[in-house]
């Protein structure tokens, strides 16, 4: 008896969701990480650039910057909860 022809559809399309959201983690972690990294460099050599009179000195706050750090996470976090709830 082929083992094959007794695998339960159910269970391969399950199997077929969660290669799907492990793939979307997978491309999701690495163009997080290139984004961190190249802004990492942008700022560096940015910095690097300035005269020491140039360099910003004391607090910048960004509110924009604040909420968009906070709130994109936030709505990656949701997006995966949900696909692996369904």
């Amino acid at each position: 008896m082929n083992w094959l022809t007794d695998l339960n559809t159910e269970k391969m399309d399950l199997a077929s969701n969660i290669e799907s959201l492990y793939q979307f983690l997978k491309v999701a972690n690495l163009a997080i990480a290139l984004l961190i990294m190249l802004s990492l460099v942008w700022f560096i050599l940015s910095y690097l650039k300035k005269s020491s009179k140039e360099q910003v000195g004391g607090k910048v706050h960004t509110s924009f910057l604040e909420l968009l750090w906070t709130f994109f996470p936030i709505a990656i976090f949701v997006l995966i909860f949900i696909w692996g709830w369904n």
